[in-house]
């Protein structure tokens, strides 16, 4: 049977609609793309600050214990020398 002029009338019209749903759907699929993307930036963006924490924690934790660890050192040999000159001064020296 031959295509009338309705029939194809009819395919143009539905062509027509295909086009329409595909730009609709490539339209949609940019905007998910530019939505992940930036979803993506913000995640590494904050990704990268918890590591610049850390890491700035991890090196003031270091600088922090060793300047507390010399502090108690020399609170401990001043404290021994406290006690030492405490000493000598009750033998009468």
């Amino acid at each position: 049977m031959p295509p009338t002029l309705t029939s194809s009338f009819s395919n143009f019209l539905g062509s027509l609609w295909a086009i329409a749903i595909s730009l609709f759907n490539s339209i949609v699929a940019v905007f998910q793309a530019i939505l992940a993307l930036g979803m993506n930036i913000i995640q590494s963006v904050l990704a990268v600050g918890q590591q610049l924490v850390a890491l700035v924690l991890n090196v003031f934790q270091g600088l922090f214990g060793f300047i507390a660890a010399n502090i108690v050192a020399i609170g401990l040999i001043g404290l021994g020398y406290y006690l030492y000159t405490q000493r000598q001064a009750r033998r009468g020296r």
